[in-house]
């Protein structure tokens, strides 16, 4: 058998250094819509309080002229123009101003360094400290258009990852082998960066033995072990030493970017018919054909949360908590996943559509786990998996029929397949309906107030600030309403964006009631521009910026940004950890604006009332321990039927 590393034919260098997989589910739209949440709701803040600051004063650094710069690559006419425009925008168009000072330096300094040694794995804090002169320097650098300080640190820190790297892959061919043991699997995980190189040291050991037991559990021999992990390791050193002056330029960039906002991002090279279609990229429909809640473990591990029912994934009896290790393609070579991201991962088995590959998979039992070769030769296309669902369920509780309706994604045109999903429900004479917004990151601003049509006469649904102090609002169309009956929403820690303004609007209007857990909270809007001129005549495109242009806010003037939407009954999931956007780094705050005029349903609907009721009937929900997927959606039903029989 040839093993094989496979990041050489998907080019992850950028993916995995460069970290620019920075694109959410967006829609089809210019702008994006994200939030965040806590575990409380926060309502100490005075309503009309803004979360934007007024524009501080500068330190000022006068742009030096190109012609005044020192000799580097980053000072080229092509790199000069670039962070001038960069500069312009960052200083006038963001929704929260930004100081350029030592405060934002430091910031952008942190982020240079996760961005190149993201596992806190290559640099001590001793060797971070020897670095302290570049710390406050890169306000003053962005300013003066003279970035050479900055390339000549990204070449210290790549040098340091050389030498790592170098040192463990020399050490390989010493390195005692253990015997494979299904308990010892996993490695240390690194909260914070160790004290000194020393320390560093025996980190490394401990990591070496973890990777190549983790490769001999996978059923690889001893020898094919240490070939596997010297390619990833050096791989992973290749990664580095070659990558490019752009690449290394977009890498700075996106520091400068993560240091004002994490929805901050630059993208290179990027022209203007590019930039149309990025927003069709940025759909993230690329792990959607196995799952829907996937990321990387504390061993590097692609661990599978969530599966989207029918897909591959669940007809080939993968399970959520299962760990991807590597894959053995139509060829018979193994691919190890470990060095590759999320993204990579699926892109690369949705190259292999039909081909029948082989995943190496660990599954946790009991103590240890459970290697299991799972052969996947189906895959459906992301247009089937992402569009609208529907089907009848019966409750255990009761015989009446519960309509329910799986949304993944809010594109473009959502609410006309939601309307022929529900056509044919309502036919069936249900007694309730679930609309099912779980994992669903949002997408088009513009649906959720189409799709609260469906089940509200009219009225607002969101409001939108800017960072002028503007406030607009998204409505409902008048007189498209299509189903008066009991209605829940089933949301969790993945819902987001267009799911949590569509949520909050039916809690707020009492339309009806939500169910699961607290959402993601991101409720900010980014905007794609273009730092691209017409009368450029250089060799390649600008690209472009993402940035926060204005902030969501419910009908009742909370904004949705880190609280989200609590559900009025929790139901609470196997521990998922979410990355909600208050574990980001400078993310904005919650805050309040006045309300928007609407005429309430509660009076219809009672929802508040009939959730005592429910209640009442329905002890378990008191005592209920964490559920998994099925169960949750099965107590969902039932809170459904008991709701819509108390609403008789």
């Amino acid at each position: 058998m040839l093993f094989l590393i496979s990041s050489g034919n998907l080019k992850v260098k950028l993916n995995k250094v460069v970290n620019l997989v920075f694109l959410t589910v967006l829609g089809s739209q210019l702008m994006s819509c994200k939030s965040t949440a806590v575990s409380e709701r926060v309502n100490s803040e005075p309503k009309n309080k803004p979360t934007h600051v007024v524009k501080q004063v500068n330190k000022k650094v006068p742009r030096l002229q190109l012609n005044e710069l020192p000799e580097s690559p980053f000072n080229s006419g092509y790199y000069y123009t670039s962070i001038g425009r960069i500069y312009t925008l960052f200083d006038r168009m963001l929704y929260q101003a930004v100081a350029f000072d030592d405060s934002y330096s430091e910031r952008v300094f942190e982020k240079l360094l996760d961005a190149v040694d993201p596992a806190r794995e290559h640099f001590s804090r001793q060797f971070i400290d020897g670095l302290s002169s570049y710390k406050h320097s890169f306000d003053d650098m962005i300013q003066s258009r003279d970035l050479s300080g900055a390339h000549q640190l990204i070449e210290v820190l790549f040098n340091e990852v050389d030498t790592r790297l170098k040192q463990e892959i020399s050490a390989l061919s010493t390195t005692a082998l253990p015997e494979p043991a299904a308990d010892t699997y996993k490695r240390v995980n690194l909260s914070e960066r160790l004290a000194s190189r020393e320390v560093l040291d025996a980190h490394w050991k401990k990591r070496v033995r973890s990777d190549i037991n983790n490769l001999l559990l996978s059923g690889l021999e001893k020898a094919q072990a240490i070939e596997v992990l010297t390619q990833r390791y050096s791989a992973l050193q290749q990664d580095y030493l070659q990558l490019t002056v752009n690449e290394k330029y977009t890498l700075l960039m996106n520091a400068y970017a993560r240091g004002i906002d994490p929805n901050a991002a630059y993208y290179p090279g990027v022209d203007d018919e590019t930039l149309d279609k990025l927003q069709e990229d940025s759909e993230d429909v690329y792990g959607r054909y196995f799952w829907d809640q996937v990321l990387k473990d504390d061993n590097g591990n692609v661990v599978v949360r969530h599966l989207v029912p029918q897909t591959p994934g669940v007809k080939n009896q993968l399970n959520g908590g299962d760990a991807l290790v590597g894959m053995i393609d139509e060829q018979q070579n193994y691919i190890d996943f470990l060095p590759l991201t999320v993204k990579d991962v699926s892109q690369l088995l949705q190259s292999k559509a039909g081909k029948g590959i082989t995943l190496k998979v660990f599954r946790p039992e009991g103590a240890g786990i459970r290697v299991l070769d799972i052969t996947i030769a189906e895959q459906q296309t992301a247009y089937e998996l992402l569009k609208v669902q529907s089907g009848i369920q019966t409750a255990a509780n009761s015989q009446s029929k519960i309509g329910v309706i799986k949304i993944p994604l809010f594109y473009n045109d959502l609410t006309e397949d939601v309307l022929t999903e529900l056509k044919k429900i309502t036919a069936q004479d249900i007694s309730g309906l679930i609309i099912d917004l779980r994992n669903n990151g949002g997408g088009s601003l513009y649906e959720p107030a189409k799709l609260a049509g469906l089940f509200i006469n009219k009225g607002p649904v969101v409001q939108v600030r800017d960072g002028s102090n503007k406030i607009s609002l998204k409505e409902i169309k008048k007189g498209s309403v299509r189903y008066l009956g009991p209605l829940t929403v089933l949301v969790n820690g993945y819902s987001a964006g267009a799911s949590e303004i569509f949520a909050a609007a039916i809690q707020d209007y009492g339309r009806g009631i939500i169910l699961g857990e607290q959402t993601h909270g991101y409720g900010t809007v980014q905007q794609h521009r273009s730092i691209g001129r017409v009368y450029d005549s250089y060799d390649q495109p600008m690209g472009s910026l993402k940035f926060t242009i204005a902030k969501f806010y419910r009908i009742n003037g909370d904004s949705t940004q880190h609280t989200g939407v609590v559900p009025d009954i929790p139901l609470k999931g196997i521990a998922v950890e979410y990355d909600r956007e208050q574990d980001k780094d400078f993310a904005l705050p919650w805050d309040a604006i006045a309300g928007s005029n609407y005429q309430s349903l509660h009076q219809v609907y009672r929802p508040k009332a009939k959730i005592e009721d429910i209640k009442d009937d329905m002890p378990e929900l008191a005592t209920h321990k964490k559920l998994d997927a099925q169960a949750l959606f099965d107590m969902a039903l039932k809170v459904t039927a008991a709701y819509a029989k108390n609403l008789q």
